[in-house]
């Protein structure tokens, strides 16, 4: 369950303080480290700590979770990988643009669709020869086209066929493009990630205490500009 939002954590306009719920802070904050471990360029000191001690498939993983947390794993890298909380809020947040397929895994990550391949199609990856390759791995150019060659541990049942065709149908619209593949922060589309942009995001998914009445909007929309001293008003709306 989450906590109703705090008096003083409500913005001046709706009866609070103007201030920075603190543990909302903290997981936009947390949000940032997520957000550099998406970026599959190692080029920071503390990134090249983070893989030995926890693997390279970290790097790039939209998803982390329990899963991932070791038993002598730090209490920060536990808050990290736990960040998503049960509302998926920073995974659901996080896109990809797909150019030349050189960092986005073919099976397991959504890149046509609103699924992963592997989960619309679980059976023919489970005989996929190719489960953790990239999409730049699985085809290339042949006379200006792009050309699938996927590979399978076992011919493929005649009824499984029919999901095959529909899986072709699915990859063919796509073409690579002369960049590398990126991620997007869909949160703030102008920007890209920021704390600010992270901390928004939180604070509308917090449940507020009460509906203002129009009176007490009109009321507190121009408290906060009148000539008191800021101080004062604090300590006004503290004794409310």
């Amino acid at each position: 369950m989450r906590r109703p939002m705090a008096k003083g954590n409500r913005p001046k306009g709706e009866a609070g303080l103007g201030i920075r719920d603190l543990r909302l802070v903290h997981t936009s904050l947390l949000g940032k480290w997520r957000w550099k471990l998406l970026s599959h360029e190692v080029d920071e000191v503390w990134k090249e700590i983070v893989i030995a001690r926890y693997g390279s498939d970290i790097i790039g993983k939209r998803f982390l979770g329990d899963v991932d947390v070791p038993r002598i794993a730090s209490s920060w890298w536990g808050d990290l990988c736990k960040l998503d909380g049960i509302s998926n809020w920073f995974s659901l947040a996080v896109g990809k643009k797909v150019g030349r397929g050189d960092s986005t895994s073919f099976w397991n990550e959504i890149w046509v669709g609103g699924q992963s391949l592997r989960q619309q199609f679980p059976r023919l990856f489970g005989i996929s020869a190719q489960k953790q390759e990239v999409i730049q791995n699985l085809g290339g150019m042949i006379d200006g086209q792009w050309r699938w060659n996927l590979l399978w541990r076992r011919n493929r049942f005649q009824w499984e066929e029919d999901q095959f065709r529909e899986l072709c149908d699915i990859i063919a619209q796509f073409t690579p493009m002369d960049y590398h593949d990126s991620w997007l922060w869909l949160g703030d589309g102008i920007q890209g990630f920021t704390v600010k942009s992270a901390y928004g995001l939180l604070e509308k998914m917090e449940p507020s205490t009460r509906i203002l009445q129009p009176v007490e909007n009109f009321v507190f929309k121009r408290l906060w500009k009148c000539a008191w001293p800021s101080k004062t008003l604090r300590l006004c709306g503290n004794c409310s």
